[in-house]
């Protein structure tokens, strides 16, 4: 492998500290040096020595959550499920362990550490920070044991984390990697180097979510098969380019604090056999599905918990469509709300604009793109389902799923239900009813009022939309379709 070059800045010069370094462009190569061989670093001038790093098979991640965006209306076990969810390909390779502090609380974090049987490699936090410049200090946003709010300063941070034997930390939270005028180090990020921790990626400005969730996915990965910690963020700055398709400059967003960016973390792990047999599987699993209709389901807002579970048996219970779970970072500006009174909207004909082409990039028939946002068209507000009308050629539907969830109240109306009815609902591809028009327990009921009962209950075809499937083809459409509604009886 080519060696790149590591750039360490070391400086208390807010000024020269505070530049966004991982910008630097090369116009003769027309090339962001961070996207090629160059890897920036910074570091803070402290007289406490770093944790010693020794590599190891299997790496020891603490996931800490604290206010999450979009899991508010989750149980314990879906948020669970979703968080875990962006660990899978270390888990399945058994290169990671993970470990959930979900609801965190500074205690709970600190009895955590203090209890562990062994240290843990990573921290991992997922939530709010701020770096409030009048009072020149960093802060992470906990919660309380009454679930409201507790900011934690980041030297209270440093005491609780520092001397633990965590190698790295990483936070995904806005403003971590801020610093102040007056004294740089007081930052989040910085206050926890100068405390002895190896090495931190945190984020310089505001960043997507989905853009701090594909740069850390990637990161890890090339952590656990041994890459340096700076060769390991160059790999992650690279795949979040590629997926966001130039749209954005998020892949510059993190930035890496480390003593000695040549470390690693874990010993090198041959990934081939992993690679091997996860593309036989997938091969295989194309093969199989090679006729079918493939579907994609986009949890934007990571709302749906045990989505890839759904997408199988969905797949599973007929033979025409196929159902998968996609994700991918949005494109700048995809979550533009317009005011309207005293509610925000995604305006559905500016979002089919933004993500239009997302179907054929993904090489998908058809994708569904779930927000949790209210969502309108014109006249009509908190639409459930986009486009109203069905028309030839129709490859994506959005939909808003504001409001909705904390209806569900099983086992009459569950989210595997509602998820069943929205995947016959887009595989059919048939125009609502008229509003009044039609039983409220079709499919294509025009839901104006959003009854729960309409979305999740237990809904069948009308005998109107039935005889809209003509011919052969028509009716093994319509069968799948019905198999799809039955899935989750």
């Amino acid at each position: 492998m080519n060696q790149r070059l590591n750039l360490i800045f070391t400086s208390d010069n807010d000024w020269l500290a505070q530049q966004a370094w991982e910008f630097l462009y090369d116009p003769d190569r027309r090339t962001f040096l961070a996207l090629e061989e160059v890897n920036f670093t910074r570091n803070v001038l402290t007289a406490i020595p770093a944790e010693r790093i020794l590599p190891r098979a299997v790496m020891r991640i603490l996931v800490v959550v604290a206010q999450p965006l979009g899991l508010g209306a989750l149980s314990v076990d879906e948020e669970t499920d979703v968080i875990r969810s962006g660990f899978r390909r270390l888990l399945d390779a058994k290169l990671a362990e993970v470990e959930l502090l979900l609801d965190a609380t500074p205690e709970l974090l600190h009895r955590t550490l203090e209890a562990a049987s062994a240290p843990f490699d990573i921290l991992h936090f997922i939530g709010h920070g701020e770096y409030r410049e009048n009072e020149d200090c960093g802060y992470l946003i906990f919660e309380n044991p009454e679930g409201g709010v507790h900011e934690l300063d980041s030297s209270t941070l440093r005491q609780i984390v520092c001397r633990r034997g965590i190698r790295l930390v990483c936070l995904n939270a806005c403003e971590t990697g801020s610093g102040g005028h007056e004294d740089f180090s007081r930052g989040v990020a910085q206050t926890l180097v100068a405390g002895g921790v190896p090495a931190v990626v945190a984020n310089q400005y505001a960043v997507l979510d989905v853009s701090a969730t594909a740069f850390t996915r990637h990161f890890y990965w090339a952590l656990a098969l041994g890459q340096s910690i700076g060769d390991a963020a160059r790999e992650a700055r690279v795949a979040v380019n590629y997926s966001i398709s130039g749209e954005a400059i998020d892949w510059a967003v993190p930035v890496v604090f480390a003593r000695n960016p040549t470390q690693q973390l874990s010993l090198p792990q041959p990934a081939a056999d992993y690679e091997r047999t996860r593309t036989a599987l997938m091969r295989s699993r194309r093969r199989a599905m090679q006729d079918r209709t493939r579907i994609g389901m986009w949890n934007a807002h990571r709302m749906i918990p045990h989505l890839p579970e759904i997408c199988e048996r969905l797949t599973r219970v007929q033979r025409v469509y196929s159902f998968e779970v996609v994700s991918f970072p949005a494109p700048i500006g995809t979550w533009r709300r317009e005011q309207d009174k005293d509610q925000a909207f995604v305006v559905a004909e500016t979002l089919y604009e933004r993500l239009k082409n997302k179907p054929k990039e993904l090489g998908l028939d058809r994708l569904v793109c779930m927000i949790n946002f209210p969502l309108k068209s014109g006249k009509s507000k908190y639409l459930y389902y986009w486009p109203l009308k069905a028309g030839k050629g129709d490859r994506l539907a959005i939909v808003s799923t504001f409001d909705l969830l904390e209806q569900l109240t099983g086992p009459e109306f569950t989210v595997e239900r509602m998820m069943a009815h929205l995947a016959a609902a887009v595989a059919a591809g048939l125009t609502p009813h008229h509003p009044g028009v039609g039983p409220a327990d079709c499919p294509y009921f025009y839901n104006k009022d959003r009854h729960i009962s309409s979305i999740a209950g237990r809904l069948r075809f009308c005998a109107a939309c039935r005889r809209q499937f003509k011919g052969k083809d028509g009716q093994a459409r319509l069968r799948a379709a019905q198999q799809l509604l039955a899935a989750y009886p």
